[in-house]
């Protein structure tokens, strides 16, 4: 087999889940997923007095799971990298060096707007058929403490920006994380558009690309049932009025009561209003645009980014 033809992982650690991505290249620049996992760990819990003592151990666990299906694959490289979480936490170095000792897995913090990058170059590798090649398109991705957003026409972004709004974040704020109120929930959207009108790409995008588990998680709970594989939503309209619904439906929940939802990852239902508010103030943002799920994102920007050259 040719190096071309290896195997390659990227591992991407956030505020709220750690993420791994095992993939071969194609020749014509196309990734073939071989095998993924998403994990909550609730790293980003700990606010500003740093990361979650919980979530840190959670996180650590996960991440000796992830070097041990990387192992056992025999990749050819490895990229990893940190997001929100431990750029803003005091403890972050003392994170990392653990997770080396513990894992062998060297974690690269990246700036949010390579996050970006990434997260633009991944989406843009593998468009929804709905979205003609030469189209202008936003990307956003919902994360438990940032959003980052990347907008262009080719491979890479002609803008990005990173925002300091998350799911964890947001929820706390607004009292999201259990049964809420309208008026908290107003409160909220008035906070995302706030937020989301200092984003200004050249130009109305021709589609909003919504990366990341909350978009998919709405789909998810509109059809009323699990979503195992990423490819079942990839490309799917997420219209604005389903978001509005399952607004309404989930500040009407306790914790408890989201947490047996069907479709919902049970340990998303703390952050999965906070996630569907900021959905919401991002389509209402950029309103003549459709809004599709897409179901590739940083991962596959990272492989392609670091290992997408490999001959």
């Amino acid at each position: 087999m040719t190096a071309r033809r290896s195997l390659y992982a990227a591992v991407d650690v956030g505020s709220h889940s750690a993420k791994l991505l095992i993939a071969r290249p194609a020749r014509d620049g196309s990734w073939q997923s071989e095998f993924a996992a998403v994990t909550v760990t609730g790293l980003g819990g700990g606010g500003a007095l740093g990361l979650d003592p919980a979530g840190r151990s959670r996180a650590i666990a996960t991440l000796r799971d992830f070097a041990a299906a990387i192992a056992a694959r025999n990749v050819a490289g490895v990229a990893a990298v940190g997001t929100m979480a431990l750029r803003q936490a005091p403890d972050a170095a003392s994170f990392v060096a653990a997770v080396r000792a513990e894992t062998g897995l060297s974690l690269e913090v990246i700036s949010g707007d390579e996050e970006a990058r990434l997260a633009y170059l991944g989406a843009r590798i593998n468009l929804p058929s709905a979205v003609p090649a030469g189209a202008s398109v936003l990307v956003f991705d919902v994360g438990g403490a940032s959003t980052e957003f990347a907008w262009g026409r080719g491979r890479q972004p002609a803008g990005r920006r990173s925002l300091a709004l998350g799911t964890l974040g947001l929820a706390r704020r607004c009292s999201l994380e259990d049964a809420a109120s309208s008026e908290r929930v107003r409160e909220a959207l008035g906070e995302v558009r706030r937020l989301v009108a200092d984003v200004e790409p050249a130009g109305d995008p021709s589609a909003l690309l919504g990366i990341g588990a909350t978009p998919a998680s709405l789909l998810a709970l509109a059809c009323g049932r699990a979503i195992a594989d990423g490819a079942e939503v990839h490309g799917q309209r997420l219209e604005p009025a389903v978001v509005a619904e399952q607004i309404e439906r989930l500040r009407g929940l306790d914790a408890a009561r989201r947490r047996r939802l069907p479709g919902l990852h049970p340990d998303r239902d703390r952050v999965i209003l906070a996630g569907a508010v900021i959905v919401a103030g991002i389509a209402d943002r950029w309103s003549a645009a459709p809004l599709l799920v897409s179901a590739h994102g940083l991962r596959l920007g990272l492989l392609a980014d670091r290992f997408g050259a490999q001959p």
